[in-house]
């Protein structure tokens, strides 16, 4: 079992004060904000649960999780490219792309900019999609130890 701070960062682009801590153990999550009550932070030990992982479909996270994440979606109203918010882009390696949301499953989609900045598109997502614009860097975190790679594959 590990654990990942992760830092929220300002409108002025430096670090806050708050923070949260997450532990992935087993396929559960524990999620312990750094600014919760005591009473809260012992509600929030109970785990997290990770409903489903399939290598083709991606992983399913119980609506607790998705709650306790932040997670927000949106969903795509055209055929692209589509603006999106910067907390919406996950960055692994050389790649940029989204969490895209399907029957439940959330997976990864590899996408490019296209000319004015906040512009993407993608063959994989089509108008009706429903991708994550909040919280897709703790989804990979979460994906990352489904895989089995942990924080060895999140090289910058």
């Amino acid at each position: 079992m590990g654990f990942i701070s992760y830092r929220w960062k300002n409108s002025r682009g430096g670090p806050l004060k708050h923070f949260l801590k997450i532990a992935v153990f087993a396929g559960s999550v524990l999620i312990v904000p750094s600014w919760a009550t005591e009473e809260a932070k012992d509600s929030a030990k109970l785990p997290v649960s990770v409903l489903a992982n399939d290598p083709e479909q991606g992983f399913k996270l119980s609506e607790v999780a998705i709650k306790r994440l932040g997670i927000q979606f949106t969903e795509l109203k055209n055929s692209g490219p589509w603006e999106l918010p910067p907390s919406a882009l996950v960055r692994i390696k050389r790649a940029v792309g989204v969490y895209r949301e399907s029957e439940g499953f959330l997976t990864f989609v590899v996408v490019e900019s296209v000319g004015a900045k906040g512009l993407v598109r993608s063959v994989d997502l089509r108008a009706g999609d429903r991708v994550v614009v909040e919280g897709g860097a703790f989804l990979r975190v979460i994906d990352l130890d489904l895989s089995g790679a942990g924080g060895d594959s999140c090289g910058g």
